[in-house]
């Protein structure tokens, strides 16, 4: 696997590390509302362009068949779950 860094000016960058699960460093909770703020870190665009960009609309929305974790929606209001 290749490294992943991110450039942040012209002579900084930060190289990321992969985070075990096992550590528990972060929960369901919060990876839902880390997708709720920063919805464009999923790569629905490269299921096709009408899929971008999401527009989060809840949390946990109840169903007959159990929560969706983060229901979205397209701009032109098409509902999408992730």
């Amino acid at each position: 696997m290749g490294v992943v860094i991110e450039v942040r000016e012209q002579h900084d960058a930060v190289q990321f590390r992969p985070v075990d699960s096992a550590e528990g460093a972060f929960s369901e909770a919060w990876l839902q509302e880390t997708l709720r703020r920063y919805p464009e870190v999923l790569p629905v665009e490269e299921f096709g362009p009408v899929f971008h960009p999401l527009v989060p609309i809840g949390r946990e929305v109840p169903t007959s068949a159990g929560s969706i974790d983060n229901l979205c929606s397209r701009l032109r209001g098409r509902v999408e779950g992730t």
